[in-house]
């Protein structure tokens, strides 16, 4: 399964992730209110087991399955390592 990826402009490091390029109609209409507009980020293998950044690929997978679409908020923490 491929999935495209778009990036919430109005929400730092979220994705809607569906099955079909531009295809939202799975994503609730008051659901589609608060994510505005998105963009085009980039597009998945979701048959892939390898990990994503931030996201298990067959949770996603999972979700496109169950709703039509995956929501994905990624948290990113900074660690410094000393040499």
């Amino acid at each position: 399964m491929t999935g495209h990826v778009y990036q919430l402009k109005n929400r730092q490091n979220t994705f809607l992730v569906v099955p079909n390029a531009a295809d939202f109609k799975a994503v609730p209409p008051e659901l589609a209110g608060q994510i505005g507009e998105v963009v085009p980020f980039k597009t998945i293998d979701l048959d892939h087991p390898a990990p994503l950044v931030g996201a298990d690929p067959m949770e996603i997978r999972k979700e496109i399955e169950a709703q039509g679409f995956s929501l994905v908020a990624i948290a990113f923490s900074i660690v410094s390592h000393k040499a």
